[in-house]
């Protein structure tokens, strides 16, 4: 190769190299601005956590309300380090509680409990342990825990029953669902309102003549979830007890029937 040749081709190395440079530096100055936006989302999230959650604690929220906080929960994670923003001291259980989701994060990720302990956990002394297992397991979502959830369906707290009918919701995978009927006959209002969420996650049709049966509880709360639940369903047995339900004094019952019956219509 020849000087020029040489030339020629160190010139046209230099000039690629260079357009490779400023093709960095553009996606240099993307991602500044993407990081610049993803900052102010960030604080926009921390604030609509610290507005509409406060000091509430996350076995009060609605089912809505849950998926909601757990959604802008998951986007104040730090994908860097793993660890949750200050978001997550603005929310519910900000009085010292940890959260549900953090816990489970913890375990997914191997961290200081897996999902065995937290099993394990499911039969403790400690009330307080018992509870925040059956919340661990049921934000991880695995089958296994489903067996140890249904005995904690029996526990002598009625709150450690409402966080396992909850898990089992959110697990889905419940094969045999006639535990959770009978506990929809629970004494404990909020229990009862966590199984008829939970029924609705798991979408058995089995389940459908006792949701039917809820529609007339005498709490409310309890009516508005069973209303739910059968919009999941899906069971054209439960139109005339929705239709019915559209009479009611309360708006929220009468939403959630008329979302239901519009569920079926769209299933049939």
């Amino acid at each position: 190769m020849g000087a020029i040749d040489q030339f020629k081709e160190e010139k046209k190395i230099l000039e690629k190299e260079k357009r490779l440079l400023e093709k960095r530096k553009r996606l240099l100055r993307k991602e500044k601005k993407l990081l610049a936006a993803e900052k102010k989302l960030l604080e926009k999230a921390r604030v609509l956590i610290g507005e509409k959650f406060g000091e509430r604690k996350y076995e009060d929220l609605g089912e809505a309300e849950r998926r909601e906080y757990d959604e802008m929960l998951a986007f104040c994670e730090d994908k860097k380090t793993g660890k949750r923003q200050e978001a997550a001291e603005l929310g519910p259980n900000a009085a010292g509680e940890q959260p549900a989701a953090e816990v489970a994060v913890e375990a997914e990720r191997g961290g200081a409990k897996t999902l065995e302990a937290f099993i394990q956990d499911l039969k403790a002394e400690d009330e307080q342990v018992r509870r925040e297992a059956a919340l661990a397991v049921g934000k991880i979502g695995k089958p296994q825990a489903v067996d140890p959830l249904i005995q904690a369906l029996k526990d002598k707290n009625s709150r450690i029953q409402k966080e396992a009918a909850r898990a089992l919701g959110q697990i889905r995978d419940v094969p045999l669902v006639e535990p959770l009927v009978q506990a929809l006959k629970s004494e404990d209002e909020e229990v009862r309102k966590e199984v008829a969420t939970a029924l609705g996650h798991i979408g058995r049709p089995r389940t459908a003549e006792p949701l039917i049966q809820a529609l007339r509880d005498q709490d409310i709360r309890v009516r508005r979830e069973a209303a739910w639940a059968l919009g999941c369903l899906g069971d054209t047995r439960a139109v005339g007890p929705l239709t019915k339900a559209l009479e009611s004094k309360d708006s929220d019952l009468r939403n959630a029937a008329q979302e239901a019956l519009e569920k079926i219509r769209l299933k049939g």
